[in-house]
């Protein structure tokens, strides 16, 4: 079986990370500071970064982890649009797919993540692992 995790990250120059943290309600899985090497990093981050993740999971269908973090931002919609606005930053969904003997998740991305996706003005990135 194949495993997922999904990120939703917001990133750009400079913003504050704990003032998004307090628009959203919600505690980042991680976060970066534009200009400092994280902990075990050689380089400096190039950007600001507030991020939102799940954890690897056994899946048979990608759409099961995005709407498992999305459902909790879908109804962020109006804070997200806020913070675009006060920081221009950009948004992007991340999907990691470590996929085991051969055997890949499902990927189908429907209407409403889509639409959602364009209302915030997000990307979405699709990294897959053979394993």
């Amino acid at each position: 079986m194949s495993k997922v995790k999904v990120t939703f990250a917001i990133y750009g120059d400079e913003f504050n990370i704990n003032n998004v943290s307090e628009i959203l309600n919600l505690s980042p899985s991680k976060t970066r500071i534009k200009g400092v090497t994280p902990p075990g990093g050689k380089i400096p981050s190039p950007t600001t970064g507030w991020s939102l993740s799940t954890e690897y999971e056994d899946s048979h269908d990608v759409m099961d982890q995005i709407n498992n973090l999305s459902s909790t931002l879908k109804r962020k919609t109006s804070e997200l649009k806020k913070i675009k606005k006060i920081y221009d930053v950009k948004y992007v969904f991340m999907l990691s797919i470590k996929i085991e003997d051969g055997k890949a998740p499902g990927f189908h991305l429907d209407g409403e993540l889509l639409s959602f996706v364009n209302e915030i003005d997000a990307a979405i990135d699709l990294d897959m692992y053979i394993l």
